[in-house]
């Protein structure tokens, strides 16, 4: 019968009279049956005494208490799209005793002829049951009140609003003003010092979509020093959603930000700061600064972000400063086991270059330069931070470029001359890294040269080559005669180690 209904209504106006009326019986309609379409589609097409006819037989369904609540609801929606006669309707029922027809009438007020009359009685519901269904009216009807009129009403009906929601709503509706006036609207309820931190934050939200009116930076300036909930709108926001000339200020405000108190609040800042290092020489020296100070006890967050900044491409020589600050800090601090604190630069140093290699191989940007940079410097500042050294120029060779392994290799080799003990530990760590070059095939000539050199550390490295790529080939005939050649190694260890590769399995 719906579909029947539809093609009438929408196609067929010569029909739409008899239909609605419930004149003469059919197939799906028995004498004195009548049923009333619920839908408004095309009804602007309908000439105005047929308009008048459906918005009578819709009020009909609505005042029916015998009619179900959904189709009651549904003539309630339908109405309030037919001009004139619609909107009518619809008011008499926004005060009614049914929750459900009273909050679909206001909802429906929104969507009349003149939805910008309506306001004033959306408006009176903003601190009753109703505030939830009414604001969000209210915020369409908004759309086409005259910014001078909306200015006025919300300035009025802000600081009344006892619901929470309703005013985060009309905070929202300030948007659709000059940004000029909503800024002073929303300046007003900022100022307020019991306010709702939910509010709050709405506040910091709408002034975030301002940054050029004049309260905008002085709300946004107080809110980092507030509660979590207020601040934290500050942190989603990236540079390319704020004009190039805001940028600047904005990385100022996390950094003020940062200095928070609050843990939790600070560590969010600290997460938003790499991207707007571009646009602030004070971002970066932040970093370095906080990560390099053995007094601050928040550097780990400083460290995670400077890491991820430099595994970006940017700002590289900030890692090598930090790099070379703590080693020097190394040389400084006392090597006793001390109860409170035991050698907090070299922990540092540590837990930079761990997180610094891992995020190296996760990064599509080259990261050989700085960490071949960072690497030497290690090794100039202190002979204990050899293995740390090492294990940095471990994790820049080049993988991508399997030609250049055997430099970065022979490099390394040298400095392990008669350390054979971290000699093995790097040659593991380089079987995993083999294991995971693109082009496993590229490493042979490579670890052929190691091969041939007959160093006790280049033959250990060579071994590690044809562990990690070679089982990713199947073994073929050239790894097989490079293993077979390390068996016979003058180093009786490398010898040993080669023996343990084995190219085929005997048990499963």
């Amino acid at each position: 019968m719906d579909a029947v209904q539809r093609a009438v209504f929408l196609r067929r106006g010569d029909l739409f009279r008899s239909a609605v009326a419930g004149a003469g019986a059919g197939k799906f309609l028995f004498e004195g049956d009548s049923r009333t379409p619920v839908w408004s589609e095309g009804v602007r097409r309908l000439a105005p005494a047929d308009q008048r006819l459906h918005a009578d037989r819709l009020a009909e369904v609505v005042s029916d208490e015998g009619e179900r609540t959904h189709q009651r609801v549904a003539a309630l929606h339908a109405v309030a799209r037919i001009p004139g006669t619609g909107r009518e309707v619809v008011a008499r029922w926004t005060d009614s005793e049914d929750v459900s027809l009273a909050e679909a009438a206001l909802g429906a007020l929104a969507w009349t002829d003149e939805p910008e009359s309506a306001l004033p009685t959306l408006l009176a519901h903003r601190s009753d049951e109703r505030a939830r269904v009414a604001m969000t009216a209210a915020a369409r009807c908004a759309r086409s009140v005259r910014p001078s009129e909306l200015a006025e009403s919300l300035r009025r009906a802000l600081p009344t609003a006892a619901k929470v929601n309703a005013r985060k709503q009309l905070l929202h509706t300030c948007a659709l003003l000059p940004p000029e006036t909503a800024m002073e609207v929303v300046h007003t309820v900022w100022q307020r010092p019991e306010e709702h931190r939910d509010v709050r934050a709405s506040c910091v939200r709408v002034a975030l979509r301002m940054p050029g009116a004049t309260h905008a930076w002085s709300i946004l300036r107080e809110s980092t020093g507030t509660e979590r909930e207020v601040t934290k709108p500050l942190f989603a926001l990236r540079p390319v959603d704020i004009a190039e000339r805001c940028r600047l200020g904005y990385a100022d405000l996390l950094l003020a930000a940062v200095e928070r108190a609050d843990p939790r609040t600070s560590q969010e800042a600290a997460h938003a700061l790499p991207q707007w290092s571009a646009f602030n020489d004070g971002v970066v020296r932040w970093l370095v600064e906080t990560t390099t100070d053995l007094d601050r006890r928040d550097w780990a967050r400083a460290m995670s972000a400077l890491v991820r900044l430099v595994a970006s491409g940017e700002q590289q020589p900030a890692m090598e400063t930090t790099v070379r600050s703590l080693a020097a800090a190394v040389n400084d601090e006392s090597r006793d086991a001390d109860a409170e604190r035991d050698v907090p630069a070299r922990q540092r140093l540590h837990a930079l270059v761990r997180e610094w290699g891992s995020s190296a191989l996760r990064v599509s940007v080259s990261p050989r330069p700085v960490l071949v940079r960072g690497g030497r410097v290690l090794v100039e500042s202190d002979p204990t931070l050899l293995p740390l050294a090492v294990e940095v120029l471990v994790r820049q060779v080049r993988t991508r470029d399997p030609a250049q392994t055997p430099d970065d290799l022979h490099e390394i080799a040298r400095l392990l001359h008669g350390r054979p003990g971290l000699a093995a530990t790097t040659s593991q760590q380089l079987s995993g890294i083999a294991g995971r070059v693109d082009d496993p095939g590229g490493l042979l000539p490579g670890a052929e040269g190691l091969a041939t050199s007959g160093t006790p550390v280049e033959g250990s490295f060579a071994v590690a080559l044809c562990a990690g790529a070679a089982p990713r080939l199947r073994w073929p005939r050239q790894w097989r005669a490079l293993i077979s050649r390390l068996r016979a190694h003058p180093d009786r260890e490398v010898a040993e180690a080669a023996l343990s590769v084995f190219t085929t399995r005997e048990y499963p």
